[in-house]
């Protein structure tokens, strides 16, 4: 099945000479609706040509598709031959936050060194692991900070912005699942080491080209399971949420019907104590509209912060929130 693609949607004045980002859906036979909702929100960024391109990724009808690491392959050339300088790569069952591809576009923008960056999501298994990873054996990787643009030996490529002209440099096919085996004594277990498609293309990327493989820890996506209708978080007891943000990040967390949404955070210095007070807090209020917080260490508001603007109490829970605010210091 050849690649379907949208017309490229222009969001500058001088199209010519803007450059030009595609957006890679590989997806499968039934994508999920709360999937399709997601893009559409999705803030684009300025001064771009866009162009929509799907293709089918079904690993339980191969005839009908293509396995996920051929889908992307088919993607990348169809970019390739489109002379498209960026690649957006999003599954079909990533719920993400609106600004994912614009926080992502800027970094590529100003760090040309990075051949690629990725969002964080998990495993779909409770409770869920981070999809990154700091070397070939070591499994997942958990000692990071939110709100941090950090390197990486390698990822999942479930929610990643690609610069097309570090795959140029790259032997195809830039998407491959390799099993190494090492050979042993007769009658004895052969060892195997599997590598992902995904975790492939980072690696290779790295060692053929040299450029770099980022982590944007501020922004945390779900990860969706279409037959059971759940989404896998990072569970908030987790290493990253013990420690002290570095910047803005993008927090998901469920609302009473189960949905995900998400919590922008804003630091203007780094709490003290740990942050994870005021996690565990969050996800106890996960009926109020998502805040815009600015967290000053030792600076007390100079209006409490259940008045700002974006942010809401009820008396019910005004106790646990005035308990955070004398835990941080505020």
């Amino acid at each position: 099945m050849s690649v379907v693609e949208r017309d490229a949607r222009s969001f500058t004045k001088n199209a010519d000479s803007a450059p030009a980002l595609g957006i890679a859906l590989p997806v499968r036979k039934r994508s999920p609706v709360e999937f399709w909702m997601h893009p559409y929100q999705m803030l684009p960024p300025l001064n771009t040509k866009i162009g929509y391109m799907i293709q089918k990724a079904d690993e339980k009808n191969v005839v009908d598709g293509k396995l996920p690491a051929a889908a992307r392959n088919a993607l990348i050339e169809r970019a390739l031959s489109r002379d498209m300088q960026f690649l957006f790569f999003l599954d079909d069952d990533v719920l993400f936050p609106d600004i994912t591809l614009y926080r992502m576009w800027v970094t590529l923008q100003k760090h040309r060194e990075v051949g690629c960056i990725t969002a964080v999501g998990g495993t779909k298994l409770t409770p869920s692991e981070p999809l990154i990873y700091q070397d070939g054996v070591q499994g997942a990787w958990w000692d990071w900070q939110l709100g941090a643009q950090v390197p990486i030996h390698s990822a999942w490529a479930g929610c990643m912005l690609v610069n097309l002209e570090y795959v140029k440099k790259m032997p195809e096919p830039w998407f491959n699942d390799v099993v190494t085996g090492v050979d042993g004594p007769p009658n004895e277990r052969v060892k195997q080491n599997i590598w992902g498609h995904d975790r492939y293309f980072h690696k290779t990327m790295r060692e053929q080209t040299g450029g770099i493989i980022l982590a944007d820890t501020g922004l945390l996506v779900a990860h969706f399971d279409a037959d059971l209708q759940k989404s896998y978080i990072l569970p908030p007891n987790s290493p990253p949420f013990t420690k002290p943000i570095l910047g803005e990040c993008f927090i998901p967390f469920f609302d009473d019907d189960g949905t995900v949404n998400w919590r922008r955070i804003i630091v203007a210095d780094q709490p003290d104590p740990s942050f994870k007070t005021y996690l565990n807090w969050l996800q106890d209020q996960n009926k109020e509209p998502a805040p815009v917080i600015s967290i000053l260490n030792n600076d007390p508001p100079k209006k409490p912060l259940e008045q700002h603007e974006g942010f809401a109490v009820d008396d019910k829970r005004k106790g646990d929130f005035s308990k955070w605010l004398e835990e941080i210091g505020a």
